[in-house]
């Protein structure tokens, strides 16, 4: 078959077929990187959230049990002090 035949594809049908399959390839291309971009920089949005949000809860847990140390090590302190016995660590 010739292209200027009667029943034959032209030559400017095969050339549009071939621009827009080039723009749907493209079109294909650019969406999948935006995805790509997009979805790494949710994930890097989300570890930094979640990891701020752990710190602030972990700040909160060591000054609670920072409180409780220093009340135990002030309640130690007195009890031994005003104790009637001696603390003897040769006693020990």
């Amino acid at each position: 078959m010739k292209f200027g035949s009667i029943g034959a594809i032209s030559e400017t049908l095969i050339n549009q077929s071939l621009i827009i399959t080039a723009i749907g390839a493209g079109t294909t291309v650019c969406l999948l990187i935006t995805l790509m971009i997009s979805s790494f920089l949710m994930g890097w949005i989300s570890k930094k959230l979640i990891s701020r949000n752990s710190k602030i809860a972990q700040d909160n847990h060591l000054d609670t049990s920072d409180k409780n140390r220093a009340l135990a090590a002030v309640i130690a302190a007195y009890i031994l002090k005003y104790s009637n016995d001696s603390y003897d660590v040769n006693k020990v």
